[in-house]
């Protein structure tokens, strides 16, 4: 992402737009993603840039109630203009979760053609990834600066 506007030392003060409201429940999720993360993607080395990342804990974990596409864009919006106001070397990656948002296949599917639009409307030079889980929790996006 540009560095146009970033702030040097903190990580932008904003929350995600649709909160998971319940805060148990937040913590499992981030936690059942930051083991997934830790076991499948940088334990199978499926991304060769998530453990750099993660050891340095550069790494979100944004969790969305977001129920429908229109709520989820705003929320990524929202976390696209996080990461260029942050500094890479305090947050590099976005992990969005929504666990509610787009649970039918084909729905995920036409999504993420939406969410690579956004990023060019927005003149973003950025990596989207769609991930899932063994328990279907979806993962929009992987944000690499």
């Amino acid at each position: 992402l540009s560095p146009k506007g970033r702030r040097p030392d903190k990580i932008a003060a904003m929350d995600e737009i649709y909160p998971c409201p319940d805060a148990a429940e937040r913590a499992t999720i981030i936690e059942r993603t930051r083991l997934w993360l830790e076991r499948a993607v940088i334990g199978l080395n499926l991304c060769p840039f998530a453990k750099s990342v993660f050891v340095k804990k550069q790494v979100r974990y944004a969790v969305s109630a977001a129920a429908t596409a229109d709520e989820l864009l705003a929320e990524l919006e929202a976390e696209l203009t996080r990461l260029a106001e942050t500094e890479d070397r305090v947050l590099d990656t976005t992990l969005l979760i929504h666990p509610q948002a787009m649970v039918d296949f084909l729905d995920y599917h036409f999504f993420l053609a939406e969410a690579e639009a956004l990023i060019r409307n927005l003149g973003y030079d950025t990596q989207i990834m769609g991930n899932q889980d063994d328990s279907g929790t979806r993962f929009v996006p992987h944000l690499a600066q």
